[in-house]
């Protein structure tokens, strides 16, 4: 799942943080509220990775950092094996590039022709990360602040 969007953390209600879709608000509570049957969104087994490509979806609060609820965390919960977020905000011009490149790494290797068809090994997300993350750092003038908001959960 891919989401590119603007999010927001609510540190006085954190089951109001979500991410701004055009149609509202989808927040940590509709997430983290069990899926209707035969709904979509029972897909569990199939859930491997979400790329949050928005502003604060891995916010921690500074008076209880053990204990943040943020919208990264509650997709771990649902499911989500991994999750790539941001822990602030985030330049909207770096966002495409940061999955550009954490695309091309996972893809990389990939033959939707061979038999069996070579998918993306999707444990390698992290290292995929870091690939965009110090492509990014390659840019001339990229300050610290532009590219330390990203973050990989999980496998």
């Amino acid at each position: 799942m891919h989401f590119s969007c603007h999010g927001t953390q609510d540190l006085e209600n954190p089951l109001d943080s979500g991410l701004i879709l055009a149609d509202g608000r989808l927040k940590v509570s509709k997430v983290m509220s069990p899926p209707e049957v035969n709904s979509a969104l029972v897909v569990k087994n199939s859930m491997s990775i979400a790329f949050l490509s928005a502003c604060e979806t891995a916010k921690g609060d500074k008076d209880s950092p053990d204990e943040a609820m943020h919208l990264a965390a509650t997709l771990l919960f649902s499911g989500f094996r991994g999750v790539v977020a941001t822990m602030w905000i985030m330049n909207d011009l770096d966002g495409p590039k940061i999955a550009d490149a954490f695309y091309e790494y996972l893809f990389k290797d990939c033959d939707p022709h061979s038999n069996p068809p070579v998918v993306p090994d999707l444990t390698q997300a992290a290292k995929a990360l870091h690939f965009a993350v110090a492509k990014l750092r390659q840019e001339p003038d990229i300050s610290f602040r532009r590219w330390v908001p990203f973050i990989h959960y999980g496998l």
